[in-house]
């Protein structure tokens, strides 16, 4: 049976939502609207076309939206994993200038603000700056839109942030922290060092989402929204076996709260009271759970992009870590 042809001047976002737009050009720029059910956003989006086509479109003023308004639109489109962070930006700015209309919001306000936050002393530089790329995010949109003609974070001097070195474990590392690491908990480590998962992404995971058959694991919603799929060699592979013959009540998550099973770990409260304490005592400074990740690119990197014995990794090195300059191979063993 032949399928109806999607019309691509109606999309439905986020997919699954129930939330339809529309978009068209007009005179060289792209307009989209939130219409919201699919049969008004196929009604509107034919009238505007046959308007356009025979040259008596007139543009619908811009509506009068107001900062807090538009953030709590943009906030039902997010689906990356980044979400819970959006949140504290989006509740940050509301607060501060929730009930303003967009148009009126001005540049030199938003540099007070800025210099107001760094005097407090409460947020780093670059903190500050996230709160800032955050807005100019959600503004750039309402450009788009057609809401505001200009950005004003735009002329925001954003602060400088130092060039960080990037932070791996070679093998002595990864040894002195299992030494001192909670026996129990080590194998929450291991299995980052052999897969490369973010911590978040690494909570966050369920047993569906594993297939030990075919030697992967699949991330729903990574952090740029899409889906993942990660390989998993041998020791990852022992690691999980090893994890759910320890559940005496199968959870649906892979680590499962002490408290309820039925829900995830707190991965930053494991992260505070677990990781951090242990990293501390094996006297390996500025190692961060992402670290982890960067030891599994490098060792990947070494191997050749990824040609390990084990196989199903191969290829990962590319798309873990697009510049091969951030996660560069492990230093090799002292003679």
């Amino acid at each position: 049976m032949a399928h109806a042809k999607q019309d691509r001047g109606v999309f439905e976002k986020p997919t699954g939502s129930g939330v339809w737009w529309v978009r068209y050009t007009w005179q060289g720029k792209e307009v989209r609207r939130k219409i919201g059910r699919k049969t008004d956003a196929k009604n509107y989006y034919a009238r505007v076309r046959a308007q356009i086509l025979e040259g008596r479109y007139e543009p619908e003023k811009p509506r009068v939206v107001t900062l807090g308004a538009w953030i709590a639109e943009y906030m039902e489109t997010v689906t990356a994993i980044s979400k819970p962070v959006q949140k504290t930006y989006a509740a940050f700015w509301t607060d501060r200038l929730g009930d303003r209309p967009l148009a009126s919001i001005k540049t030199s306000e938003l540099e007070r603000i800025q210099a107001a936050l760094l005097e407090e002393g409460r947020l780093a530089k670059t903190t500050v700056n996230r709160y800032y790329a955050f807005l100019k995010h959600v503004l750039n949109i309402a450009v788009r839109d057609g809401l505001v003609k200009e950005n004003p974070v735009f002329r925001v001097q954003f602060f400088k942030e130092p060039k960080g070195r990037t932070i791996f474990l070679s093998e002595a590392d990864e040894a002195k922290l299992k030494e001192v690491f909670p026996p129990e908990f080590w194998p929450f480590v291991e299995l980052a060092i052999h897969t490369g998962l973010r911590q978040s992404e690494q909570f966050h995971l369920r047993w569906e989402n594993i297939d030990t058959a075919s030697r992967f694991l699949t991330v729903p919603v990574s952090k740029s929204g899409l889906t993942r799929h990660v390989p998993l060699n041998d020791t990852a592979l022992a690691v999980l076996r090893d994890l759910k013959a320890r559940q005496v009540i199968l959870s649906p998550w892979v680590f499962p709260s002490p408290v309820d099973h039925a829900k995830p770990r707190d991965g930053n409260a494991f992260y505070k009271k677990v990781f951090i304490p242990a990293v501390e005592k094996a006297g390996l400074s500025g190692v961060v759970w992402h670290s982890l990740r960067h030891t599994f690119c490098s060792r990947l990197v070494q191997r050749g992009g990824g040609s390990s014995p084990d196989g199903p990794e191969a290829g990962r090195s590319q798309e873990l870590c697009d510049n091969p300059g951030l996660c560069p191979p492990l230093p090799g063993p002292s003679p």
